[in-house]
């Protein structure tokens, strides 16, 4: 494996200061295939997930990871605001900035998701067919979905705070405010046993949380357009390599939906797993998941292969 120097960076999205982490691999100055990683709902670069970048690096792959606006490191006001558009935006822009990097082949340029942001490599690859390759890990691929999951209580609830934030907005309040996750039947915007066990996980003890930049809640006004974000239903339109990554047990990203858009991408790979949506993000899981993204990565990075999608594009 090589030698991986970290460095801090950064691209701006629309005016606002995105941060980020390039994991660079020591072996080689030439330009070479990259890969692109943003998180999920609530999740931000310095959780625990920031080991599979640097096993990428590791594997002789550049990659870099980045906070949304609004989250983490990066810029912007109010904090913690989930936008999808924004957020979409963001992706494009760390994209372009992947691509004009002296190490890194534009060719070869890849991303990765995983749960919401799942989602989000969906719905770019499927428009960006400049992409060499796309990783969907336990991916959002149905919005509507992943909510009737929930139940129809927590709908409601999620509802009425979106509800109660757009009225703020509207007579300059300070905005309404809903926890991201919590227990069963809780006023959050995931709500059940696996996603408490999952966070606790992924963040440091909670009295750590404000100097590890992160809050348990957002602004409420946009969860109500979740069920409205369907990127699953474009996989047809991804010309590119795509592998899905799918918890049998997942309760947060329904897989019935992520094995349905699976079947509708026509380069898909598909690797399912008997574990919860959590699991993913640590050993024995972590081991088989990301193993299975570098063997994905180099079948799809080289020259020749990249340079093939390109031209079909």
């Amino acid at each position: 494996m090589s030698a991986v120097t970290i460095e801090e960076t950064g691209f701006t999205s629309s005016g606002v200061r995105c941060a980020a982490t390039l994991y660079l691999p020591d072996d080689t100055a030439a330009a070479g295939p990259a890969v692109v990683l943003g998180y999920g709902f609530g999740a931000i670069r310095r959780m625990r997930a920031e080991n599979f970048p640097e096993r990428f690096a590791e594997a002789g792959i550049v990659a870099m990871a980045f906070d949304y606006r609004y989250w983490g490191d990066s810029a912007g006001q109010p904090r913690q605001l989930l936008n999808l558009r924004r957020q979409l935006q963001d992706w494009r822009n760390a994209i372009e900035f992947v691509r004009s990097h002296p190490r890194v082949d534009p060719a070869r340029v890849a991303v990765w998701g995983s749960s919401l942001s799942g989602g989000h490599v969906q719905h770019l690859a499927a428009r960006d067919h400049r992409l060499a390759a796309a990783i969907a890990q336990v991916p959002l691929a149905d919005g509507a979905a992943a909510t009737a999951a929930g139940g129809v209580r927590h709908a409601l609830q999620v509802a009425a705070a979106s509800t109660r934030d757009i009225a703020n907005c509207l007579t300059g309040r300070s905005r309404h405010r809903m926890k991201i996750f919590g227990p069963q039947g809780d006023w959050a915007a995931m709500a059940n046993a696996e996603v408490v066990d999952g966070y606790a996980r992924l963040l440091p003890p909670q009295p750590e949380w404000d100097a590890f930049g992160w809050s348990n809640d957002v602004p409420a006004a946009r969860l109500m357009l979740l069920p409205m974000y369907r990127p699953g239903r474009r996989a047809h339109r991804i010309r590119c390599p795509i592998l899905y990554q799918i918890a049998d047990r997942d309760t947060v990203t329904p897989p019935a939906q992520a094995l349905r858009a699976a079947r509708r991408a026509p380069r898909a790979e598909v690797h399912r797993y008997p574990v919860g949506h959590f699991d993913v993000y640590q050993n024995p899981a972590f081991e088989q998941l990301v193993n299975t993204q570098i063997d994905f990565l180099r079948r799809h990075l080289t020259s020749d292969a990249a340079h093939t999608a390109a031209e079909k594009g």
